[in-house]
């Protein structure tokens, strides 16, 4: 149930994010937790992180993407992570919104945020991604 470092997060993505990202976008969105990962927490964080970034930064928060019912990814392999991502995400979300930062919080092999960015370019929304980190 840790949510306290939301705003902390979210204020860091607001500082290094690229002012001119800032302003090529139309909203921020965010890679949304699985079902199970969101029940044992009792949230999702990045949906947190993005509407305290969508606060600070006056970008609209929207939810683009459903939640994925992927294996958790923390014990796979590259191989197995691509794998298990591939065709995972169907994108959702306002008419019209054709370009949307979308913020995730560890980038490890990239299968993740590609195959949401992929859902995204199916239905013509160009995205620009920033991370908190990189494992």
């Amino acid at each position: 149930g840790e949510q306290r470092l939301a705003d902390v997060l979210a204020r860091f993505l607001a500082d290094v994010v690229d002012p001119a990202w800032k302003d090529w976008a139309q909203a921020v969105s965010y890679i949304p937790a699985t079902t199970r990962a969101r029940r044992r927490r009792g949230f999702d964080h990045m949906a947190l992180v993005a509407q305290g970034f969508s606060l600070m930064t006056g970008l609209p928060c929207a939810q683009t993407l459903e939640e994925c019912t992927a294996a958790d990814q923390r014990t796979l392999s590259r191989r197995e992570r691509i794998a298990n991502m591939q065709g995972r995400f169907q994108a959702i979300g306002a008419p019209g919104l054709e370009r949307v930062l979308l913020l995730d919080d560890v980038i490890t092999t990239g299968a993740t945020l590609s195959s949401a960015q992929c859902a995204l370019e199916r239905s013509h929304c160009a995205t620009r991604i920033a991370t908190i980190a990189r494992a």
